[in-house]
């Protein structure tokens, strides 16, 4: 189970932010979120809203460090931020679900 993009979508639903704005996908050997639609002059603060969301969750865990990049367009009215894409190791993400696991669903005894 990806513990990481339920939270994620558990967030944005809870949030009203369509689900459709964020994408978990796999490409060689990392992990890449990419957040999108979500940073127009009109709803910017949703996008940072589900930004800070995704880092508390890691922090909440000592989770590993990602690589950002954000992707900038010009509307014709100046630019704004159009993407944000972060990239885990394949070995990283897989410890991040452990550790978000151990906190979600702990052992009994």
């Amino acid at each position: 189970m990806d513990y990481f993009k339920s939270l994620i979508t558990s967030y944005q639903e809870m949030n009203n932010i369509p689900t459709n704005t964020v994408r978990i996908v796999k490409l060689n050997d990392s992990q890449f979120v990419h957040i999108s639609r979500l940073f127009a002059r009109d709803n910017y603060f949703q996008g940072f809203d589900l930004l800070q969301a995704i880092n508390n969750y890691i922090s909440q865990v000592n989770g590993p460090i990602y690589h950002m990049q954000v992707v900038y367009r010009d509307d014709g009215h100046g630019q704004y931020l159009e993407k944000i894409y972060l990239e885990f190791s394949l070995a990283d993400y897989e410890q991040l679900n452990v550790a978000l696991k151990q906190v979600l669903e702990p052992t009994q005894y």
